[in-house]
């Protein structure tokens, strides 16, 4: 019996038989009836599930919710420090390639102008400042085996060794040389600004493709 049909029977007890000598024995019979127990014991159960068991589900749930958020939380903040750490890697690589490729044009540049004040200086600079350069370069060159392809990685190590290593030795020599001419020294310049510098863009622009911060042209 239903939570309605029992208000309906009370309702029909009360305002129909209410002046008949049976009215009280009627509803003694409906509270001691089989429906009725059933239904009281139906609505207890009920209740205790409501107030019990439906408290503890939400419990779980909001626990698995809290943390599949906190799992998904801590992906995105690892994926956000690898992001972070390979534009570090892109830009530092940037930087250290291209200041040394301004030491060593500086000092063939004044050669070039016959500016003996302006050579002794730079090549001052460039003598104090390549070792410390160049091993920035191999450092953060062998961070690039990490985050990229192994073509990408010998890449810049064939840049290292065979441009930046070579380049720096074929300097040394003119400046023992001493009487080097003109043209020499120009060779050098030019092969530094032109060929140097296209293979620092085409190696740097392949990385950035490579780890996602260019598309592909």
């Amino acid at each position: 019996m239903s939570y309605s049909s029992l208000v309906f029977l009370f309702r029909k007890l009360l305002f129909d038989d209410m002046n008949k000598p049976t009215f009280i024995e009627n509803i003694l019979k409906v509270l001691a009836g089989d429906s009725f127990l059933e239904s009281v014991l139906i609505l207890l159960v009920t209740a205790i599930i409501t107030g019990i068991l439906v408290p503890i589900i939400k419990s779980r749930i909001d626990d698995s919710t809290f943390r599949k958020r906190r799992k998904f939380e801590e992906i995105i903040a690892r994926q956000t420090k690898i992001i972070e750490y390979k534009s570090a890697l892109l830009d530092d690589l940037a930087h250290a390639l291209w200041r040394y490729q301004f030491l060593v044009l500086e000092p063939t540049y004044y050669k070039m102008r016959n500016n003996a004040t302006g050579y002794k200086a730079a090549f001052s600079e460039y003598d104090k400042n390549a070792p410390i350069v160049l091993n920035q370069i191999r450092e953060t060159v062998s961070k690039v085996r990490r985050f990229s392809t192994p073509e990408i990685y010998q890449n810049f190590k064939s840049l290292f060794h065979d441009d930046l290593i070579n380049i720096d030795s074929w300097l040394i020599e003119l400046e023992e040389e001493g009487q080097s001419n003109r043209g020499d020294w120009a060779t050098h310049h030019n092969y530094v600004y032109k060929e140097l510098g296209d293979s620092i863009d085409k190696n740097l622009y392949s990385l950035a493709v490579d780890l996602g911060f260019s598309e592909q042209t």
